[in-house]
């Protein structure tokens, strides 16, 4: 029986469609087997009775919407060129590659140094299990997050592994903004995690933002950074639109915060290219890290580089789901990647200034596949050319950050990155620029918040 049951748990995703009628079958047939005298009623009981667990197991195992959901987004071109089992595959390499359970049984996500994990990891390795229904994992990373954290609840940015020592202090905020977007998509998966989500994003509002001179910045960390030292990549409009539907007193505050996402990144981004740099500061857009307390980042933090390659991503996921905010930016970027010489997407490097001169030597999938996230705004050629390119990209040669955020963009580009709040947007009812769409209505934020 012991095997049955380990047949069973490997293959539920199979039985999922009935599983409701498995459990009403099995669990009336059990209680019929305890009023009848057979002589087989003990052992009958007893196998009906682990059969009745476990398919109430399956039950709680399965997502509301399994991979691949493949749900049309608001707007946008989806590539033809990138499948769901191209997306999948990409979630398989990374999970092999980059998960380990500890021995208290929470999950980690295994860094460049194999032997730490960082916070950033936990976000992403939340986000790709939630959309796909990996609860398992899910609930194992959440677990290593809470396990980890400091005196205002957000976790400490640098783990060595499963010892539970801390080797970087206090919070990185991109992950909390993912952790808390993973835990709206895992209660709208499994159900269960509302108050933990809604508990996060009020931490995110207290520890990780601030409002000076009424424009709403994203800080870099908890205990670190604000107007005068932010990162363009952490900006996440589009989970703030979806935070201000999950806690609904602070909806104003979140699109405020959405509205002045872009009221940076136009500072900052260059008027030509639209490529921003990795660290500004958020009021006047001046690149660089000189308001960051001596933090010394890669080239000053000036250059378009391993930071600000997440940027297309985000805001191309606020384009997705309903808001036109972005789509200048985004417009900008495909027509600066199209233009260049040698060959458009092809010729895309790992670095740039922010004029367009190139600095990188590599080309790979985080700045390549944000390109091509950042394309679904253009038209279906533009889209299709530069997917293709992308999942060209031999992985072997990869680590933690490529293999993660390939994951991520081929997640995204093939239309399983769906917008997790209810109710969900639709084209007849765009909710653009800076709304929030309920039963139908459109509300506008108030100046103040």
């Amino acid at each position: 029986m012991g095997t049955l049951i380990v047949i069973l748990l490997r293959q539920y995703r199979l039985i999922a469609p009935f599983n409701r009628l498995l459990i009403s079958s099995i669990c009336q047939l059990t209680l019929l087997m305890l009023f009848r005298a057979t002589p087989y009623r003990p052992l009958t009981c007893l196998f009906g009775a682990v059969l009745c667990l476990l398919a109430g197991y399956v039950q709680g195992q399965m997502p509301a919407y399994p991979f691949p959901r493949t749900a049309t987004y608001v707007q946008g071109q989806l590539p033809t060129t990138l499948t769901t089992a191209d997306a999948r595959g990409a979630y398989q390499l990374w999970k092999t590659g980059y998960l380990e359970t500890c021995p208290n049984g929470s999950v980690r996500v295994k860094f460049d140094d194999p032997s730490q994990t960082v916070s950033e990891g936990i976000g992403y390795g939340m986000l790709l299990s939630a959309y796909y229904g990996d609860k398992l994992s899910f609930d194992g990373l959440w677990q290593y997050y809470q396990n980890h954290l400091n005196a205002n609840g957000i976790m400490h940015w640098k783990i060595n592994g499963c010892t539970g020592t801390n080797s970087g202090q206090n919070g990185a905020t991109d992950a909390e903004l993912d952790v808390a977007l993973a835990l709206v998509v895992a209660d709208r998966q499994w159900g269960g995690y509302t108050a933990a989500a809604t508990a996060l994003i009020g931490k995110i509002k207290t520890h990780e933002t601030q409002i000076v001179n009424g424009l709403h910045i994203l800080k870099p960390g908890d205990a670190f950074g604000g107007v005068a030292c932010t990162n363009a990549s952490y900006f996440s409009p589009a989970y703030y639109r979806v935070y201000a539907r999950v806690v609904p007193a602070d909806s104003t505050f979140w699109l405020n915060m959405a509205r002045d996402t872009y009221t940076s990144l136009t500072a900052n981004a260059n008027p030509t290219t639209g490529l921003v740099s990795d660290w500004q500061r958020a009021d006047t857009g001046a690149p660089g890290d000189a308001g960051c307390g001596g933090a010394n980042f890669a080239f000053q933090g000036k250059r378009y580089s391993y930071d600000a390659t997440r940027t297309p991503w985000r805001i191309g996921l606020d384009y997705l789901w309903g808001s036109n905010a972005g789509k200048p930016l985004l417009n900008k970027l495909t027509t600066f990647v199209k233009a260049l010489p040698g060959g458009g997407i092809a010729a895309v490097k790992d670095g740039y200034l922010q004029d367009g001169t190139v600095t990188g030597l590599y080309h790979n999938a985080p700045f390549v596949g944000a390109f091509a996230v950042a394309a679904m705004a253009d038209g279906q050629t533009t889209v299709n050319t530069f997917a293709s390119d992308f999942k060209a990209i031999d992985p072997q040669y990869e680590a933690y950050y490529g293999k993660s955020l390939r994951a991520l963009y081929m997640l995204t580009l093939s239309g399983n990155f769906w917008d997790p709040s209810p109710p969900i947007l639709t084209n007849s009812s765009p909710c653009e620029p800076n709304c929030l769409l309920i039963d139908g209505k459109q509300i506008k934020p108030s100046p103040g918040g």
